[in-house]
């Protein structure tokens, strides 16, 4: 296996390769969650595989999700039984398996419906979920049960009203969503994976069949290098884009690709009392609020959306709209000017053929949209895996060959280690001079790779200080997102490593100065180009 690690000197490599002539087995353009598990899955069944990303890695839908790792209990409530088994294995998965560092357990309370007839149905519900899911998986999560109203009030004080009926306690998981797409794609360049962002292709290539064999791209950081990739097989993963894309291969797909956005916004921890997390149901739609160590994530499902797709907009009236939802269970209703950041993300479905109505597909659709290539419409983050299994099933197919997948039990980037870590981090703590806090949140963000950064600590201590403006990151975080992590820009760190606009109302403003400094010192920038970063990175906010 190769080196793990992403940063500009892999990516000149990776360019390399791309660029040489070799003509790979699969092409995968889209680097977020999809994408990543297709070039894992590819290049661990011993497929040679390239991945393109036109922007940082998951800027799109798989940085703008509410970061839940769903058991399907909403699956079942849309009477989508026949995928229950499946998200619950896959969530097994990622909590025992492939990424314990990264995806945590989480309780959630939903509180009962009122009247003989919801409560019939919602603990109904509660019982065929548990039903399923034992008939597959065991051991992963802990049974739904009913609660009563001094337990559900115990855990989420913050209710306006006591849920007179009780609640349904059930089991989900969290995961911070750019962190698992990062292990993914390490783990995929671990396996021989070649792989690159900022790199846009601008153009499907095709032989004289007219069947697909690669794609013409451009260097977003330097335009004037533009090159071709010869693949047998490319895969279109590019979230939202995917129907542009797939538009010109199949035309008759016009009236059958539906756009949906989801709004979500975080709040302060202190601003709601509440240990779990908490699924509400509010005119016909779910809202979920979920608990993490510094904020609270409010969001609601997804909803037909035409717009920006780059950059989806959350307007004042969405948030207001939002709020109006969410204070109508809380006793201290949340203010605007509480709401320290609002995101949303996009994605394309694809209309089910079974359907009368023609409803959209949540569930992963992989559709050949002509000779030599392959279109991933709609998906989710705890699919990723079996997405990619299926896609590359269908690859191998396609090439003739057979392998069986393996991902599974591939423990990514950084989990081998963690359990043992986590067990011992008061002493790992004590003999790095770092607070047990910052260990702690150090283990749960890079697993076992955490002792790479303390190992930095210890050789440059600086490193080892909280960023100013940023108290809750240390600066070894910014030198590992540049040398491991494929960070390129400022942007790329404040954003999508250290995920600061999810935390500070400010997007990282008062922190980026710092953050600069440490990243020029690391690339060796000079004032000129540290100072077009700031402006790049301030222009976005």
């Amino acid at each position: 296996m190769v080196d793990s690690q992403l940063n500009a000197h892999s990516r000149e490599q990776a360019i390399a390769q791309m660029s040489a002539g070799k003509i790979f087995d699969v092409l995968v353009i889209g680097g977020g969650i999809n994408g990543a598990g297709i070039a894992l899955e590819a290049a661990s069944r011993g497929l040679q595989v390239c991945l393109v990303e036109a922007q940082d890695w998951g800027e799109g839908t798989s940085s703008r999700t509410k970061g839940i790792i769903h058991g399907g209990i909403s699956w079942l409530e849309n009477n989508q039984l026949r995928q229950i088994a499946k998200v619950a294995n896959e969530r097994g998965i990622l909590l025992q398996k492939t990424a314990p560092h990264l995806v945590k357990l989480m309780p959630f309370i939903w509180p009962i419906e009122k009247g003989l007839k919801g409560r019939i149905r919602q603990l109904g519900i509660a019982f065929l979920h548990d039903m399923i899911i034992r008939a597959g998986v065991r051991g992963a999560v802990p049974p739904p049960r009913a609660c009563g109203v001094k337990e559900a009030v115990r855990a989420f004080p913050s209710f306006a009203k006591s849920p007179s009926a009780g609640a349904l306690r059930f089991f989900d998981a969290v995961v911070t969503d750019t962190r698992l797409v990062i292990a993914v794609l390490r783990t995929a360049r671990q396996y021989g994976a070649v792989v690159a962002s900022h790199l846009q292709a601008t153009k499907i290539l095709r032989d004289a069949s007219q069947k697909v064999n690669g794609a013409q791209v451009v260097d977003q950081l330097q335009p004037d290098r533009q090159f071709r990739i010869r693949a047998r097989h490319t895969v279109l993963a590019t979230g939202p884009w995917v129907a542009s894309s797939s538009l010109q291969m199949s035309p008759d797909l016009a009236d059958k690709v539906h756009l949906e956005k989801g709004i979500n916004i975080a709040v302060p921890r202190q601003a709601i009392r509440g240990s779990t997390g908490v699924c509400l149901s509010s005119g016909g739609h779910l809202l979920s609020l979920v608990p993490r160590r510094t904020h609270w994530i409010i969001g609601t499902d997804y909803r037909a959306f035409a717009g920006d797709k780059a950059k989806p907009p959350v307007s004042e009236q969405e948030i207001a709209a939002l709020l109006e939802q969410v204070n109508e269970h809380l006793a201290v209703p949340l203010r605007r000017d509480q709401v320290v950041a609002a995101w949303a993300g996009v994605r394309h479905l694809i209309a089910d053929r079974d359907h009368p109505q023609g409803e959209p597909m949540r569930w992963p659709h992989i559709l050949d949209v002509g000779s030599g290539i392959t279109a991933i419409f709609g998906g989710a983050m705890t699919l990723y895996r079996l997405t990619a299994e299926r896609t590359v099933d269908q690859i191998l197919a396609h090439l003739g060959k057979w392998q069986p997948s393996r991902t599974a039990k591939l423990p990514l980037v950084g989990a081998a280690g963690y359990t043992k870590l986590w067990n011992t981090r008061y002493s790992v703590a004590a003999n790095s001079g770092i607070d047990s806090v910052h260990v702690a949140s150090l283990l749960n963000r890079y697993g076992d790779e955490a002792e790479m950064l303390l190992a930095k600590i210890r050789t440059d201590p600086q490193m080892g200080q909280t960023i100013p403006g940023a108290q809750e990151r240390l600066k070894v975080e910014i030198f590992w997102a540049l040398q491991a992590e494929g960070a390129l820009t400022l942007t790329d760190v404040i954003e999508r490593r250290l995920m600061l606009g999810r935390r500070h109302q400010d997007d990282g403003k008062e922190a980026a100065p710092a953050i600069a400094e440490v990243v020029a010192d690391v690339c060796g920038w000079d004032s000129a180009k540290k100072e077009a970063e700031l402006n790049s990175f301030f222009a976005r906010h």
